[in-house]
């Protein structure tokens, strides 16, 4: 069942303020009480026990004397005081006309008291209602002769608190109802954003690669807004060298077909070996042509699928360079394009993909010389910089626009946008050498400046783990 993350958002919020206010509920009743009942316990012990000193030092205890003395303290206490002798039983009762007079109290506290304890108690009682229990022991000579028996109603402070806590939950209800508004509004304010990111995703799922999301806030959802555009961008370019790429394989492909096929044609009835033999080498000239632009295409999957680790292994570098400059050195002759090859690595061994190594050199050098205009140079170098291995692929060619440095390892991006078989390329070559670098964590530099040249500089590590 889907639900928005916004109402969930607010119910959290709703549950955070429910613990909270229910926590401080219970903290400020419960102090409020203990205090209240606290005043009132340390009042009543305190006039108990000045009673029974009272008591204590008169040398008439009669009930008469006592009574008349309790008389002064009730007004004051609004209490119940009895006066009960060492063994509990009642001598002197503040009420009048009390049954409890000559009975014995067997009430906790009494029994405390009888002990030398002060003690008092809370009780709610069927006909009084709540109300406090002081007992407090009369000393004479070090011994316990009576006690003094209280009896306070607390009526009055259970209804204090009770106005606090009815008052405090009628401010957190209020507060509810206020945290919840601001807390859906809120939660509106950040699931906006979202919402905005999924509509444009469902729209870009759709096709439409060009759609952006607007957001301005300066927090992580404006960054991962700033990424969601960026990441947009970058599929719509990819997207847009793949049909560029698409409509030029079909077209690189459907040329030499088509061409495969007058010639074909044309051998039927040809009788002069010459001529088929011409015709038989313009027919694997372009068959060599799409194998190649096969190829390389397989081969820019290859290295680009992640799930395939790198076969490394120990190898000398400059041998990998040199057996990818026999490789190209027939295009360089027919273009009378010089190339040269310094070696300062000391041979060194290198660990890595020599495969890939191959690979990525390959296509740098070929697009070198592919770019370089005949009677042109090509210069080599590889030499070793602390841990790194540097190498060095610098042509005096036609070089690179620079609006277009920045794109020339995307995969299917051609600087070149004709489809001339000599310098149109299919846009994949140094997708591949981008991508191996990236896995051996190395990096690479261009500069190329317009009529002036290019030079790749490649830095890896030379113990790529």
């Amino acid at each position: 069942m889907y639900v928005s993350i916004k109402w969930k958002i607010t119910l959290i919020f709703v549950l955070i303020l429910l613990t909270t206010m229910t926590i401080t509920n219970l903290f400020v009743s419960s102090s409020m009480s203990e205090y209240y009942i606290n005043q009132r316990r340390v009042s009543q012990l305190t006039t108990a026990n000045i009673i029974a000193t009272t008591i204590a030092n008169n040398v008439d205890n009669s009930a008469y004397n006592v009574r008349e003395m309790l008389g002064y303290y009730i007004p004051r206490m609004d209490s119940r005081i009895i006066y009960t002798d060492a063994t509990g039983k009642v001598l002197v009762d503040s009420v009048q006309e009390s049954t409890m007079e000559g009975t014995v109290l067997s009430h906790f506290e009494v029994s405390q008291a009888l002990q030398g304890i002060n003690e008092h108690g809370i009780h709610n009682l069927p006909q009084s209602g709540w109300v406090m229990y002081v007992a407090v022991p009369i000393i004479q000579e070090g011994d316990v002769v009576g006690t003094v028996f209280t009896s306070s109603p607390i009526s009055d402070v259970k209804q204090a608190v009770g106005y606090i806590r009815t008052l405090m939950l009628s401010i957190s209800v209020i507060s509810g109802v206020i945290v919840i508004i601001l807390s859906f509004l809120l939660a509106n304010s950040l699931v906006k954003p979202i919402d905005k990111l999924t509509k444009i995703s469902k729209r870009m799922s759709k096709g439409e690669l060009n759609s952006r999301v607007e957001i301005k806030s300066n927090d992580e959802i404006g960054a991962l807004g700033e990424s969601f555009n960026s990441m947009a961008e970058q599929l719509e370019k990819i997207e847009t060298n793949r049909l560029r790429f698409l409509g030029d394989i079909s077209h690189d492909l459907k040329t030499p077909l088509a061409t495969i096929k007058v010639l074909t044609e044309a051998l039927e009835g040809e009788t002069n070996i010459d001529v088929y033999h011409e015709f038989h080498g313009d027919i694997i000239s372009e068959v060599d042509r799409m194998t190649s632009m096969v190829n390389n295409i397989l081969q820019l999957n290859k290295i680009s699928n992640i799930n395939v680790p790198l076969k490394k292994s120990d190898f000398i570098f400059a041998e990998v360079v040199s057996h990818s400059l026999m490789s190209i050195c027939k295009i360089a002759e027919n273009k009378n394009i010089k190339v040269s090859f310094e070696d300062f690595s000391h041979r060194e061994h290198f660990y890595a993909d020599r495969e890939k190594i191959k690979a990525m050199t390959l296509n740098i050098m070929e697009n070198a010389v592919k770019y370089t205009q005949e009677g042109g140079l090509v210069n080599i170098s590889l030499r070793k910089e602390e841990s790194y291995y540097i190498l060095e692929i610098e042509d005096n060619g036609k070089g690179i626009p620079q609006e277009d440095i920045g794109y020339i390892f995307d995969r299917f991006y051609r600087v070149d946008k004709t489809r001339h078989r000599e310098t149109g390329g299919s846009g994949i070559g140094l997708s591949i050498v981008k991508t191996v670098v990236d896995l051996h964590k190395g990096r690479i530099e261009v500069e190329s400046e317009e009529g002036v040249g290019t030079k790749f500089t490649v830095s890896l590590p030379k113990l790529s783990y």
